[in-house]
């Protein structure tokens, strides 16, 4: 029924021009249009695409142009620029029956050289020649866009033509599906290329305290990138040699410590232990894939994955009070002060917004999928605001509960923000947040305590507020349940004191908890607390507006109330659907709002029945990864997977775990489970390490993370020797037991005096995605589908702006 009545809306044809047949009756001049129509399919991203850093990972993928048809016109797809033409139609009458002119048109802007023209006899009995009654000139970019023009009155029953000009030496045409039609056609998006990364954080310097000078992040993302080009040096002011502690008190440098990841390394005290500290101008120890508290999305670094084919990213404003807290100075006898959330996501959204102003020739802010396509289409960085905190829920300005949602919602939305992660590292207003890392239990318990500062004798009169979890006992199926559990004797709380690790000065402490009884160690954990009904009016404020829905970081229980709500909605506007999700048709799942999740790890990867690499609760279930296929979801693999499970199907093994060949299993599960459109990636720096090298001594280093790193590094997992085809780089020479392979060289990115090699140096910042591709070009991966991602990032907030209640722009801040 809901086909049918498509159908019955669709305009009906009258004159096509369409190139399927070849030219047919159309009358060519110069030598443009010589071998004319072209295949789509032959026109590939080798001569389209706009990648600079060198290297061959980008190329002889098919470039979509948006295309109707198999055949189109394209000059320059066979001759390059330089060759002239026109190409004219036959004659035609103009009827009144199809008043609507419209076609596909892409290439050179350029009126007086490039253009199309619908020619009409200057009179009804065709004496006087003819007359240009529409023109139109190419985009400016090479994907089609749709024209459409309604043709004048007075000119029906008079012979037309269709010109189609190229007199521009330096420009060109493409041009498919010219129709008149008995309606206005529905719009034809303009397909982009071009990889994204559904999850970053540009501005993370300024959370964690950054607005009070505690750099836990170190180092600034800098300003306007040509002034980089004009004097490099000037990366050693926003990356120097950092200082004990990143500014912060007593406990901070043990918490770089950790964060450094060297806990897994078996270091005995992390408390003298100092991370590597040399910043500019060698830049030793950072950037580096085991920094994860230093700048690794500075400026330069994302310009040159800008340069390498990233065309979309979802900058998200994070924070975590538990990490501000514990690295903090006490202030005032026995007070932690900590940034307010909102003033530190005010801050990271205003500074994204300066950031896209400052490079605007190349990067811009989209605050609609039009606006992203658009971005993308004229061949700059589309990003999207987001926010990922803990405390949302908390920002309404309204006292009645009922609207406090609308409230928050429409604060945001006036703030930028597009995209949302409503639950974070700990359980709000909202629901449960799902159960992984001892660390965000601990801050679960900080953010719903009586008060924030408690010393150690009033944290024994308080209970702890751990999250409350279900046991899950069970083997299977894999790929759904949960194995991983919190421990009991690893939960600790924060108070104000004078701890060993302060050297005994005031400061705030972590206390081990007694052993807490209902965590039992059998089975897995997961969280207990309902989606609330709050959160349910929360995420319907949100569907309202068009706002991306992200599940990341949700309990089982809360994903179920998101998808609910998705299917409830569904019911309500289009009744003749049932509204259950799993059981809907194709038909009506496309009316269902999108949710996604913008970083994911997978179950179904993960390590069943061992002591290390369990799933977790917060690794995505199956199930929910077929809801979000049904409802046009899209998922971000994480570019920095540890040791995941899962046979050798693809052209190279799974044999070197934390690397890039990690990412490309866990990529190409995505993309089977979620389609072409629906896998991009998630580099998510901040306090977590990127992919690991395949070569030198950090090799896949993920043996480093197990309880026994020794026995670890004995499965078929960490196998050395066997690492070959790594980046070939254009002037640097292969390092010492570096297999290079035979792609063509990479421009390397230099910081100061430091030249980086992925093959050895891994992942150590934003900048180096490019190289992480071509490592796994080189292995044998087929990238195409990656090179969608920014399209189906695209098309997912189109179809949420459908489905959305107001379905209209709202007023945005520009």
């Amino acid at each position: 029924m809901i086909i049918l009545m498509l159908l019955a809306c669709l305009p009906l044809i009258g004159q096509s021009f369409d190139f399927n047949g070849g030219l047919g009756k159309w009358t060519a001049t110069g030598s443009a249009f010589d071998g004319q129509p072209v295949r789509a399919s032959g026109i590939l991203s080798d001569r389209l695409a706009p990648v600079t850093v060198g290297g061959d990972y980008w190329r002889g993928m098919p470039f979509p142009l948006g295309q109707r048809n198999e055949f189109l016109i394209a000059t320059a797809a066979l001759h390059g620029e330089g060759a002239t033409g026109t190409l004219t139609s036959g004659p035609f009458e103009l009827s009144p029956e199809f008043p609507y002119f419209s076609f596909l048109l892409g290439g050179t802007r350029d009126p007086s050289g490039i253009r199309v023209e619908l020619q009409v006899h200057a009179r009804k009995d065709g004496d006087g020649g003819y007359l240009t009654a529409i023109s139109a000139t190419g985009p400016g970019y090479e994907s089609l866009r749709q024209e459409v023009f309604r043709v004048p009155e007075h000119l029906f029953g008079r012979t037309a033509r269709v010109k189609i000009i190229d007199e521009s030496p330096a420009g060109h045409i493409n041009i498919d599906a010219i129709r008149f039609t008995s309606a206005r056609p529905d719009a034809h998006p303009t397909s982009v290329w071009g990889y994204a990364d559904y999850h970053t954080h540009p501005m993370n310097y300024l959370s964690f305290g950054g607005l009070e000078g505690m750099r836990i992040i170190w180092g600034s993302p800098g300003g306007n990138y040509d002034d980089y080009v004009r004097d490099p040096t000037l990366i050693e002011r926003d990356l120097p040699r950092c200082i004990r502690g990143h500014g912060g008190g007593p406990l901070a440098n043990p918490f770089l410590n950790a964060a450094q990841i060297l806990q897994y390394r078996a270091t005995p005290n992390l408390l003298l232990f100092s991370h590597g500290q040399r910043g500019a101008p060698s830049f030793h120890d950072f950037p580096s894939f085991k920094a994860g508290t230093h700048q690794q999305m500075h400026i330069t670094q994302i310009r040159r994955n800008y340069e390498g084919g990233l065309r979309l990213m979802a900058g998200l404003a994070t924070d975590n009070s538990g990490a501000e807290y514990l690295t903090s100075h006490v202030e005032n006898g026995n007070h932690v002060g900590l940034v307010s959330e909102r003033k530190s996501v005010e801050a990271q959204l205003a500074g994204m917004v300066e950031q896209a102003r400052l490079n605007s020739s190349w990067m811009q802010i989209a605050y609609s999928p039009e606006d992203a396509r658009e971005i993308v289409l004229h061949n700059k960085l589309a990003v999207v605001l987001a926010v990922e905190v803990d405390r949302l829920g908390t920002y309404g300005l309204a006292p009645d509960q009922d609207h406090e949602a609308e409230y928050e919602a429409d604060y945001l939305w006036g703030l930028g923000v597009r995209a949302v992660t409503p639950i974070h590292a700990a359980d709000n207003l909202l629901g449960g947040a799902a159960v992984s890392f001892a660390p965000y239990n601990w801050l679960n318990d900080l953010l719903h305590r009586k008060k924030l500062d408690m010393t150690e004798d009033e944290l024994d009169l308080d209970p702890a507020r751990y999250f409350e979890v279900d046991t899950w006992k069970c083997d299977g199926p894999v790929g759904e349940c949960v194995q991983l559990h919190l421990k009991e004797s690893q939960q600790n709380r924060l108070y104000i004191g004078r701890c060993l690790e302060s050297f005994g000065r005031l400061s705030p402490c972590l206390k081990q908890n007694e052993p807490w009884a209902p965590y039992h160690p059998e089975g897995g954990h997961r969280n207990k607390r309902e989606f609330t009904r709050f959160g349910r009016q929360y995420i319907e404020a949100l569907m309202d507006r068009g706002m991306i829905v992200d599940t990341a970081h949700m309990s089982d229980k809360s994903v179920e109330g998101v998808y609910s709500a998705i299917g409830g909605r569904l019911a309500r506007d289009h009744p003749e659907c049932s509204g259950d999700l799993n059981s809907n048709t194709a038909e009506c799942n496309e009316f269902a709002y999108p949710a996604i999740v913008s970083h994911a790890h997978f179950r179904a990867q993960a390590r069943y029945g061992a002591r290390d690499f369990m799933p977790s609760e917060y690794d995505i279930g199956n199930h929910n990864l077929k809801l979000m296929r049904r409802v046009g979801g899209v998922a971000g693999a994480f570019v920095a997977e540890d040791r995941i499970a899962g046979g050798n199907t693809l052209a190279f093994k799974n044999d070197c775990a934390l690397s890039s060949k990690s990412f490309g299993y866990s990529l190409d599960f995505a993309q089977r489970a979620l389609g072409r459109y629906g896998a991009g990636m998630a580099t998510d720096f901040t306090l977590i390490p990127g992919a690991a090298p395949r070569f030198g001594p950090d090799a896949c280093w993920a043996y480093h993370m197990a309880e026994d790193p020794g026995q670890e590094k004995k499965t078929g997992y960490y196998d050395f020797d066997a690492q070959d085809k790594g980046v070939l780089y254009r002037g640097m020479a292969v390092k010492r037991g570096v297999k290079a392979g035979p792609n063509a060289p990479l421009i390397y990115y230099q910081m100061g005096k430091r030249k980086f090699d992925f093959n050895v140096d891994g992942l150590a910042h934003f900048g180096m995605v490019p190289d992480l591709l071509q490592d796994l070009k080189n292995l044998g991966a087929k990238l195409d589908p990656l090179f969608s991602s920014a399209e189906g990032y695209i098309r997912m907030w189109e179809k949420a702006e459908r489905a959305s209640r107001y379905h209209r722009r709202r007023e945005t801040p520009r």
